[in-house]
């Protein structure tokens, strides 16, 4: 994912009071910000692998694409956003978890692909979603925004559930 797209969801959280911290071993670039309260970590030459578990630990939440070091995170019962996260079908339910996914879509027709076709094509190689036509798009800024906000909202106790957001969670589970 772009770390562009990330900056002002990020100033979001850092307006709520919050510190936010870029983890990371391997950046394509840094942070675009000038905001101090945004730690680009990745980027710190006195980073460590220790420190790096110690944050997952102690953090207020985690917000990840999935790498596999959040895992962190939920061995210490720390509330997770997965963003940009492919494949949907390996997302955890056990924990306090929220996921916002890449956007499936079939390349031949632009079409967004379904809930249950976005499940049966669930592969851990590109090449594969490549081969069935199915092209994966990021999600854009506006969308990376309103998750930080849901989940910090979530995580403050401050989000309000709706019936239709109810009903939709209950929906998705049943597929899932």
């Amino acid at each position: 994912s772009d770390i562009d797209l990330y900056v002002n969801a990020c100033k979001i959280l850092t307006d709520d009071g919050l510190t936010v911290i870029r983890m990371g071993k391997q950046m394509n670039k840094r942070i675009p910000s000038d905001n101090t309260k945004i730690i680009d970590y990745a980027f710190l030459e006195d980073k460590s692998d220790l420190m790096d578990i110690w944050l997952f630990a102690n953090c207020k939440f985690c917000i990840s694409t999935g790498t596999g070091i959040d895992a962190i995170s939920d061995i210490y019962r720390k509330p997770i956003m997965y963003i940009n996260h492919n494949p949907l079908g390996f997302f955890h339910t056990w924990s306090d978890h929220i996921i916002v996914p890449k956007i499936l879509e079939w390349k031949d027709t632009n079409i967004n692909l379904t809930l249950k076709e976005n499940l049966e094509h669930c592969y851990l190689e590109k090449h594969l979603y490549d081969k069935n036509g199915i092209g994966i798009k990021d999600l854009g800024e506006k969308c990376i925004v309103e998750a930080f906000k849901e989940r910090n909202k979530r995580v403050n106790k401050t989000w309000k559930e709706t019936k239709d957001d109810i009903a939709r969670q209950n929906i998705f589970f049943e597929k899932f």
